[in-house]
């Protein structure tokens, strides 16, 4: 499963759940509130819908019946060890045919991107170390042929009352806006 020639992950830091603002120079998380795409809305409201009154829905709570509009640009991952890596279970297709990454049964930790690597893992650590949901924005992709667009995804934890067991998360590119003049 983990190739044992892969880059070791460093440790996201610690923070509460409140302190989001800049990590690094390109990216940010924020509330996942703030989601402003109506793709990720609409995946939002699927998850806060699955888990009901719980503070997340576990892995067989998922339906892809209701995700169904959102499977093109979903990624579902698998926590190993505790958040040392991350595991692709599901990489839809939207996003296999937009960044060229074929990552379905790989683990973060293969990524040959260390930009990738840093900022999936930084979400997914994120996501564990919180238990709750965040969302990710960037000015531009961390992939050189993407890097003309921004880039907003949202991480969704999925487990029990004792732990993130996977993580779903809605990935989106798009064009940048110009600022007004």
């Amino acid at each position: 499963m983990k190739n044992a020639s892969a880059p070791e992950i460093a440790p996201a830091a610690t923070a509460a759940t409140e302190d989001y603002g800049a990590y690094g120079a390109d990216y940010r998380f924020t509330r996942v509130e703030e989601t402003t795409d109506a793709e990720l809305r609409r995946l939002l409201a699927c998850w806060n819908e699955i888990r009901g009154p719980r503070a997340m829905p576990t892995r067989s709570a998922l339906n892809p019946f209701i995700l169904r509009s959102s499977l093109r640009f979903v990624q579902l991952f698998e926590i190993i060890d505790g958040g040392r890596d991350f595991l692709f279970k599901v990489m839809g297709s939207g996003i296999v045919e937009q960044t060229g990454l074929h990552m379905t049964g790989k683990c973060i930790s293969e990524l040959e991107s260390v930009a990738v690597r840093t900022r999936v893992s930084a979400a997914l650590r994120r996501v564990v170390e919180t238990r709750g949901p965040v969302r990710m924005t960037a000015d531009h992709s961390a992939l050189g042929h993407l890097a003309h667009k921004q880039a907003e995804a949202i991480w969704l934890p999925l487990g029990d009352e004792a732990r993130v067991t996977h993580i779903l998360s809605g990935v989106i590119f798009s064009n940048r806006v110009a600022a007004p003049a």
